[in-house]
């Protein structure tokens, strides 16, 4: 099994912490990759910072700034185009890896990230950290869709995928109702069995539509609040 992990900037980060911590202070896979800024946080050993760079150096935003001063002695990272003045830097073949994963669909860094680990036939991947979306907000970073298309691909070949519950990426974080729609007169859970995933189902009241109506309603005024909105 050849398995790499892949550590974003979104919140779920954290459980990528946590999760070497409880190890001791080291990674459950061969590799682990990091995108953008995160490569000055966390050891790596690939680093994908695929904005141009020089464009990047002319950007207002100084912490942009900030990265790009640490990034021109970093040993390693794929981009967009090669300059002198990032000795580390490396064209991301993408011809190569938009053939083999068969569409030219790569809409954010964490998406290069992916379809390099599909192009390098790893057997499991882990992400944390590209969320994109967050929970009772209706704002979202863009690609996540690209990124969930991609993981599909990843799972249609056989490479094992493990994300964090905290992360809304796949609908995680969801209780098994959400993520399994209609099935309202069950309780649902997961489980895995020897031939695959497994939904269990358990038979409960059915809620009434007014319920329903005022948990939809709830959810409405969740995602109001969290946006600033009265």
């Amino acid at each position: 099994m050849k398995t790499v992990t892949i550590v974003a900037q979104g919140g779920s980060f954290a459980n990528y912490i946590n999760d070497c911590t409880s190890r001791g202070g080291t990674s459950e896979t061969d590799e682990v990759w990091t995108v953008n800024a995160m490569g000055g946080v966390i050891k790596h050993d690939l680093l994908f910072a695929m904005d141009d760079c020089k464009l990047q150096e002319s950007s207002p935003n100084r912490n942009i700034k900030r990265m790009m001063g640490w990034l021109k002695n970093h040993p390693k990272f794929f981009t967009s185009k090669v300059y002198p003045d990032y000795p580390g830097a490396m064209a991301y073949p993408l011809n190569e890896v938009v053939k083999d994963i068969g569409v030219p669909y790569l809409n954010g860094t964490v998406a290069y990230a992916v379809a390099y680990a599909i192009y390098q036939k790893f057997n499991g991947i882990r992400i944390y950290g590209a969320d994109f979306t967050y929970k009772h907000v209706h704002k979202a970073e863009r690609g996540r869709g690209c990124v969930e298309f991609l993981l599909g691909i990843a799972w249609a070949r056989g490479i094992k995928l493990h994300l964090p519950h905290s992360t809304t990426l796949l609908d995680m974080c969801e209780d098994p109702n959400i993520r399994i729609y209609g099935y309202d007169a069950y309780s649902l859970d997961f489980d895995v069995g020897e031939d695959g995933p497994v939904v269990l189902m358990e038979d409960k009241e059915l809620p009434d539509g007014a319920y329903m109506e005022e948990l939809y309603l709830t959810k409405e005024n969740q995602n109001a609040e969290a946006m600033g909105v009265t």
